[in-house]
């Protein structure tokens, strides 16, 4: 069935160029089952014409002057007669009671409406459907908002989703008062469904918030209960058939094999993906999904994952409110996905181990939805796919082991490789492992330094004299934790998680080194491979020995794909032409 969606833009601003905006456009593509159509009055406005009707951001007093009386009289009509409504932004105006009416959603602060615009505005998705079921997966969002309403929701509505941000006005002249309202109300207008939206999620490039805007028109047209569950039994047979009929890429979608292969294989509820994710994966280098600004490879068959959470500029958010900007980290990428096919290569025809990286293909640059994930509170982790993907690896059978890479500055009197681990000293219970895993690495990289002794290079930092060799520290300052009740890094989220973990700091000229001489990387990677190996061997199953905190049960790891080898020696020459491209533009460490 196709869903036939007509739209209806502020007639006003549409007189301007560039409004209205195509995100919503764009996003509608994805799903080959709704179709878009502008429309410019309301003369063809029928349920035998159309499924839903869209109004989207722009100044709601402008379309309620255009249409009058006479066009809320058809709104009206075509919504009682069975179809659909989605209001987003000033959309959501129109539909609540300060509007037409359609559902009993009060604005008791319209007079304060100027809050403010934001790309970071989090929300949180504990009510999203009605019986509790596919999207408590996820609990917050954060998505883009712009001066949308803050709805109170009154008899036969039901919020969807709930503010967490307070936006005040400028100079935060208004009160308190956004926190806890509705962000997402659904409701019934005679035969039909009224979804109003008052931010916008049509901005986000998060697949999973697209799957979740995708779905409101799937309920606005009465084919689900709840907003977008787009499992297997809540698709339409149209998109089934696309699915069924797809071949996998080089990288072989997991969601989709769980969808196609095996139907009873289908992970729980909580961990099920949105359909919409398998839909754009992948695209045709094999590992890029569109609008999914990360890479998660997952091979249960190894038991290692390796993270880079600083191979793209990323954004912190501080107590403050004030946001800071993290660098790039040059060649961490690359160095985490090398040490995953390192790894695949020590085990006979093993895949490349697990790893989670950012994709600067699909990424936007500059996006603050881009968090640090090594900067990271309780719950920014669950919308982080970093936090996401741990979690799924942490819970796969077997012990499991996380690598994460960093890189830092050369430093004037030493290039010594940092070998963090810190939340393994404040939280794992088993002190002694700690203590050997501290000993069995920086022995391993001692020796492989020693080795090469004769092999001296210059430091970048300012006033440094003279070459100095390699080395390494097992007692570092970047350590990889922040501390007690505070932010998390990456390493220390999956030690609270269960996982023992290591944080790796390369100085620039070290890994400088690791992406030009392959031989050089073939023994480093190897003296890490071989010591988290017996470390491993010795305490079998005691790796897991943290008791694993309640399951996050989020989804922001999108669609994880396994990738081969031959797709990952792709992706890093892709990795090569970007990075050359990015010389000169923007700064990195």
């Amino acid at each position: 069935m196709i869903i036939r969606i007509a739209y209806y833009p502020d007639p006003v601003k549409s007189r301007t160029p560039g409004y209205p905006k195509q995100d919503v456009a764009n996003v509608l593509k994805l799903d080959p089952t709704l179709s878009l159509r502008r429309i410019d009055n309301l003369d063809d406005l029928s349920t035998d014409n159309y499924d839903v009707v869209l109004f989207p951001g722009g100044f709601a007093p402008n379309t309620l002057e255009e249409l009058g009386d006479d066009g809320e009289a058809k709104i009206k009509a075509f919504v009682n007669a069975g179809g659909g409504f989605v209001g987003i932004c000033a959309g959501a105006y129109l539909g609540s009671n300060w509007g037409w009416g359609l559902i009993d959603a009060e604005l008791p602060y319209i007079n304060r409406w100027a809050r403010g615009k934001t790309d970071s505005c989090i929300l949180d998705l504990k009510n999203v459907t009605p019986s509790g079921a596919e999207f408590n997966a996820r609990k917050k969002i954060i998505c883009r908002y712009a001066n949308g309403p803050l709805l109170v929701c009154g008899t036969g509505v039901q919020p969807l989703a709930t503010f967490m941000s307070e936006l005040r006005g400028k100079k935060n002249k208004y009160p308190s008062e956004m926190s806890g309202t509705a962000a997402i109300a659904m409701g019934k207008c005679g035969k039909g469904t009224v979804v109003l939206q008052s931010p916008h999620l049509e901005s986000s490039s998060d697949v999973y918030v697209q799957s979740l805007f995708l779905g409101m028109f799937r309920c606005a047209a009465g084919l689900t209960e709840t907003t977008s569950t787009l499992t297997p039994e809540t698709t339409t047979p149209e998109t089934r058939e696309i699915l069924e009929t797809s071949t996998p890429g080089p990288g072989d979608c997991a969601c989709m094999e769980a969808v196609i292969d095996d139907k009873e294989a289908m992970p729980p509820a909580s961990n099920k993906l949105p359909l919409t994710n398998c839909l754009v994966c992948l695209e045709s280098d094999g590992y890029s999904v569109a609008g999914q600004p990360h890479v998660t490879s997952v091979n249960a068959a190894l038991p290692i994952v390796f993270t880079a959470p600083h191979g793209l500029q990323v954004y912190r958010q501080y107590e403050s409110g004030k946001r800071g900007l993290h660098f790039r980290e040059r060649w961490s990428t690359e160095i985490a996905v090398k040490l995953a096919v390192a790894a695949g290569k020590r085990k006979a025809a093993a895949l490349p181990s697990s790893f989670v990286v950012w994709n600067y293909k699909t990424a936007k640059r500059k996006d603050p939805n881009n968090l640090d994930p090594n900067y990271l509170l309780d719950d920014e982790q669950t919308i982080s796919p970093f936090s996401s993907g741990l979690k799924h690896f942490r819970r796969l059978p077997g012990p499991r082991f996380h690598v994460d890479v960093h890189g830092k500055k050369d430093r004037k009197h030493n290039l010594n490789l940092d070998v963090g681990l810190e939340p393994m000293h404040a939280e794992w219970p088993i002190k002694d492992q700690t203590k050997g895993l501290s000993a069995t690495v920086g022995q391993a990289f001692e020796t492989f330094f020693k080795g090469r002794k004769t092999e001296t290079f210059r430091s970048r930092a300012q006033g440094a004299s003279g070459r100095m060799p390699f080395g390494v520290e097992t007692s570092p300052r970047l350590h990889g934790y922040w501390g007690e009740d505070t932010v998390k890094t990456v390493s220390h989220q999956s030690v609270l998680d269960g996982m023992p973990a290591l944080q790796l700091e390369i100085p620039y000229t070290m890994r400088s080194k690791l992406v030009s001489d392959d031989e050089f990387f073939a023994g480093w990677s190897e003296a890490l491979l071989s010591a988290i190996d017996a470390w491993l061997q010795t305490v079998g199953e005691d790796a897991g020995a943290v008791e694993a905190e309640e399951q996050d049960k989020s989804t922001a790891m999108g669609c994880p794909v396994r990738l081969d080898e031959a797709t990952c020696l792709a992706m890093l020459d892709d990795l090569k032409a970007m990075d050359l491209r990015q010389i000169g533009r923007e700064k990195m460490i």
